[in-house]
């Protein structure tokens, strides 16, 4: 991954962990961090610090294709993140840098969506509630979106 300062025409670092490629990345509410998940075969999910160029944590992804990352753009004061993926795969991160724990939960999915992969995440206010709540809108490849609350 390259990383650009696109004012000033330089290259501000080369962040090197993934072998194979990356699947998908996303920056932190703050702008200090990236997420990157490598590709299909590689599995691994890695934070990196912006500044040092650094891999701050990072984890293995179990037995499924992981095909996004997305940061939660409501929760400011915390570094939370989803995936998803094949096989109905839906993980909530949460990367505490105080305690240095990089955190996860997956979701449990109904039966009958089990064999259905998940290709993409949207967040999107729940108007006209309270800016506070929100649903997470996931694509899948059989066409269905399915919203958490």
């Amino acid at each position: 991954v390259y990383l650009y300062d696109v004012e000033k025409k330089k290259l501000i670092n080369k962040l090197t962990f993934h072998q194979k490629g990356v699947q998908s990345m996303a920056f932190s509410t703050d702008g200090k961090y990236l997420i990157t998940l490598g590709v299909q075969g590689e599995d691994a999910l890695a934070v990196w610090d912006i500044t040092t160029g650094l891999v701050v944590k990072s984890a293995l992804i179990r037995n499924y294709a992981t095909n996004q990352v997305k940061v939660d753009p409501f929760v400011i004061q915390a570094n939370q993140f989803i995936t998803v993926g094949n096989d109905a795969s839906l993980t909530f991160w949460r990367l505490d840098l105080k305690e240095q724990q990089l955190s996860f939960y997956d979701v449990s999915v109904p039966e009958n969506l089990k064999s259905v992969n998940f290709l993409s995440i949207e967040f999107t206010p729940n108007l006209p509630a309270p800016a506070s709540t929100y649903y997470v809108v996931i694509g899948a490849d059989d066409g269905s979106l399915i919203a958490y609350d």
